[in-house]
This record gives structure tokens, sequence and C-alpha cells, in this order.
């Protein structure tokens, strides 16, 4: 059993990068996972790279260009408890 129940995540958009050959946290796992969670989600593959690739790896030009195209910017009604 999880130690989170993902399914519980709904407001909070997503996005994951998976690599294809990462062999600590495998994408099969994530991909079980995913799929629960209830708010907007995005999976991004990282073809051909393992875990170790988040370390050394992820300050290229496409992971720096896929990471900014995901973020988003709230709106104030997202924002209201800040305040």
């Amino acid at each position: 059993m999880p130690l989170v129940d993902v399914s519980n995540i709904k407001k909070v958009p997503m996005a994951f990068f998976t690599a294809t050959n990462d062999e600590v946290c495998p994408r099969k796992y994530a991909m079980r996972y995913i799929p629960q969670i209830q708010s907007e989600t995005t999976q991004i593959d990282v073809e051909g790279e393992g875990h170790q690739w988040f370390h050394t790896g992820a300050n290229t030009e496409w992971f720096m260009d896929n990471l900014i195209e995901q973020l988003q910017v709230p709106n104030s009604a997202e924002t209201s408890f800040m305040q």
C-alpha cells in the first residue's frame, strides 16, 4: 500500500519526467500512479536515460524548455488563500 493516496491530489497540476531506463524509479511504476491523480497531469519521457540523468543531465535545453512549458501561473482565485 502506498504511503500517500495519490487519488486525493485534485487541485495541483503536476508534470512528471520519467526516464525510460530508470532502475531506481522505473517508468512502469510511475505510470501505475500518474493516472490515479485527479488533477491535471503531464508525463514526459526522457528517452534512453536512467535515474542518474536527473542529477547529471537535467540541465539541457530540451529539459529546460519542457520544464518551463509546464509551469503555470495561478490565477487570483487560486491564490486567494495567501492573502
